[in-house]
């Protein structure tokens, strides 16, 4: 039996690049996403490595976030005296392609989102997972919390970290945890430190570490990354009373861990709060479940890092694919 359409739970970076390659191999698909509104202004900024632009030139993808990005080529590293300790290049294997970008987390959801409007794609707002059952001849039926269904012949899951697709698959599945890590990223008009155009300049301290670069603007984007007891959310909407009343700020208007998702008015423009969460990999269930799943990952966290992992992404599963075996 083919594929005639996929349902992909989750409308972020994974769900939109998985629509875009599932309409390049001729699959029809509908992206169902939990939220009633986009994700335009979430998110801080992010690194997308070599293999992530190779990803994204697999669905014809990668000349958008290079247009709407820029270049991260270098990493000097420093010590808590300012002392140089090293220097190394970040470039991609591949002769003539474009190595390392940096841009925010908006800024790729809404290239990857435009495009795949551009290209016949259909994202369905406000449709949060609840349940999914095999269909009688093959296939699955996909349960909403607004009393709608949707049917297809494979169910995606692309649906983040506290995913319902993942609970579905295995209602014992490890849930993530904190793991004694708070980052905050910011955005600077103007600094007293040297600029680092198109590079990474991070300065590690005894108990905190601190990172830095300078596009093309001038501007500084920052992190730091500190050891702390894990914020709760109302602590964190605490810490950015204008976003939480709705009026425009200048020096803080977010403040979200990466743990959950509020959804208060107002726009990420000048710093962000989050927690590091960790969970391990997906494990198979001791017993097969009452129908065949495969599993398969579609996150994008294998082709983009966060500057504060120093190259690497945290080991997380922010995507579970499943398909029935038909």
């Amino acid at each position: 039996m083919g594929i005639g359409r996929a349902l992909i739970v989750g409308g972020g970076i994974g769900g939109t690049v998985t629509a875009l390659a599932l309409r390049k191999a001729g699959i029809d698909s509908v992206v169902y996403e939990a939220y009633p509104t986009g994700a335009d202004d979430i998110g801080a900024f992010l690194v997308i490595m070599s293999n992530g632009l190779d990803a994204l030139r697999a669905v014809d993808a990668d000349q958008l976030v290079v247009n709407d990005s820029f270049p991260a080529n270098e990493i000097s590293v420093f010590n808590h005296r300012g002392e140089l300790l090293g220097q190394s290049p970040i470039g991609g294997d591949s002769p003539g392609a474009p190595g390392a970008r940096t841009l925010t987390r908006a800024g790729l959801y809404r290239v990857l989102h435009d495009e795949l409007a551009r290209r016949g794609g259909r994202v369905e707002h406000g449709k949060r997972l609840v349940a999914a059952e095999p269909r009688r001849g093959g296939g699955v039926v996909a349960a909403f919390a607004d009393g709608t269904h949707a049917e297809g012949d494979i169910l995606v899951g692309a649906d983040g970290l506290h995913s319902a697709t993942r609970g579905i698959i295995d209602p014992a599945a490890p849930v993530p945890r904190y793991t004694g890590l708070n980052v905050v990223y910011g955005y600077a008009d103007g600094t007293s430190f040297p600029a680092a155009p198109d590079s990474y300049r991070m300065t590690y301290g005894n108990r905190a570490y601190f990172g830095y670069t300078t596009v093309s603007d001038d501007r500084t984007w920052w992190f730091a990354r500190l050891p702390a007891d894990e914020l709760t959310t109302s602590e964190l909407a605490a810490m950015t009373p204008a976003r939480s009343s709705g009026a425009p700020a200048r020096r803080s208007t977010a403040a979200t861990p990466t743990t959950s998702r509020p959804r208060p008015p107002g726009t990420h423009r000048r710093w962000s709060w989050s927690a590091t969460p960790y969970t391990r990999p997906l494990r198979q269930p001791a017993k097969a479940p009452r129908w065949p799943w495969r599993t398969a990952s579609c996150s994008p966290s294998a082709c983009a890092t966060s500057p504060m992992s120093s190259g690497h992404s945290p080991p997380t599963r922010g995507c579970a694919g499943i398909a029935l075996n038909t």
